[in-house]
C-alpha cells in the first residue's frame, strides 16, 4: 500500500495524529499503521479520511487499487471475480439501476 500510505502522509502534512483522530474518529494507532502501510483502511475509513482532508474518496480508493494490483495473486483473484460477474450480466444490471449513494 505504498501509493496510499504516501498520499496519507502527504495529506497529513504538519497536522498531528491527534488532530486527525479527533476529526475522523479513527485512532491514532490506526492512522499511523495506514501511513506505514501496515494496515489497509476499509471503505468507511477511506471516506472519513477523504472528508477530513477535503479530497475525493475516489482518488484515495484509486491509490488503494493501484497498490493492490502490484501483487500478482491479488490481480488473479480480482480478475477472476470480475470475469465471473461480467459473464453473469452483473455490470449491465448495475448500469441500468439508479445510483443509490453518491461517490465523491
Amino acid at each position: 500500500m505504498l501509493h496510499l500510505s504516501r498520499k496519507l502522509r502527504e495529506l497529513r502534512g504538519e497536522r498531528s495524529l491527534l488532530d486527525i483522530e479527533k476529526g475522523t474518529r479513527i485512532s491514532r494507532v490506526q492512522i499511523m499503521r495506514f501511513e506505514k502501510a501496515q494496515r489497509v483502511p476499509n471503505p468507511t475509513n477511506l471516506r472519513q479520511l477523504a472528508e477530513f482532508f477535503n479530497t475525493s474518496y475516489d482518488s484515495l480508493r484509486s491509490l488503494y487499487y493501484e497498490d493492490l494490483f502490484q501483487n500478482k495473486d491479488e490481480q488473479r483473484i480480482v480478475l477472476k471475480w470480475a470475469k465471473k460477474h461480467l459473464e453473469s450480466g452483473l455490470l449491465e444490471k448495475l448500469e441500468s439501476e439508479p445510483t443509490h449513494s453518491p461517490i465523491n
